[in-house]
Parts: C-alpha cells; structure tokens; sequence
C-alpha cells in the first residue's frame, strides 16, 4: 500500500454511529479504489464470526467481512460492502446467523430510504 494512501485513510477516518445493544461501533475509512466502502465495527463478542463472512442489508449479501482483530474488551471486525449500495448516516451492526447450520453474517440494519448517508472524505 502506498505511503500516500496509507497516510490518507489515517486522516480521513471518522466516527459515525453509535453504539447499540450488541456494543458495535461503526467507522467508516475511505473507500478504495475498487469501488468498495470499508467500515470497522466493534462488538463485546465476534463468536462464530470469520473473515470472508457475508455482510448484508435486509438479508441480501453486499460486502464481505476482511478481518477480525480481538482486543481486551471487544473484536474490532473490519468488513467491506459495495459502494453501489448506500448505508445510512445512523447505521447499526448486529451479527446473526442467517441459517441455523452456516456461519455467520454481519447485517447492517436500517437500509438506506433517503436522509444522511455515510460518505467518504475525500
């Protein structure tokens, strides 16, 4: 990764939901340059959950999660979704079982119907 690059998605990180039930706190970074949104969120607990996992808006996969790093007190989980897909402002992640027998999926929950969306800085 170039230094530039590296040196932009440092700055241009930014906060932008809140916290929910299950703990996740979502930030956006910018977007690459293959047309995808990347998004960091953390949660108390990532059981059962592994890179290369679904990420998905009303049960439709739309990214993929890219990694999981455990921390002392949470899992920072790094994930990617299409950038033709837009994510509301006020986003909140939840991690759900789709099937009872498959892995899991991170469900970005409410979809996009208008207002503020997550942007990237540029």
């Amino acid at each position: 990764m170039n230094r530039r690059l590296r040196r932009t998605r440092t700055f241009m990180a930014i906060v932008l939901a809140a916290t929910i039930a299950s703990g996740a706190v979502l930030v956006l970074r910018n977007a690459d340059r293959i047309g995808r949104t990347w998004v960091t969120a953390y949660f108390e607990n990532s059981n059962g959950l592994f890179a290369g996992d679904d990420v998905r808006i009303l049960g439709v996969p739309v990214g993929k999660v890219d990694r999981i790093e455990p921390q002392p007190t949470r899992a920072m989980v790094t994930f990617w979704v299409d950038r033709k897909y837009p994510i509301p402002a006020e986003a909140k992640a939840v991690i759900l079982s789709p099937q009872l027998v498959t892995g899991r999926a991170v469900q970005l929950t409410p979809a996009y119907t208008g207002g503020p969306a997550m942007t990237t800085a540029v």
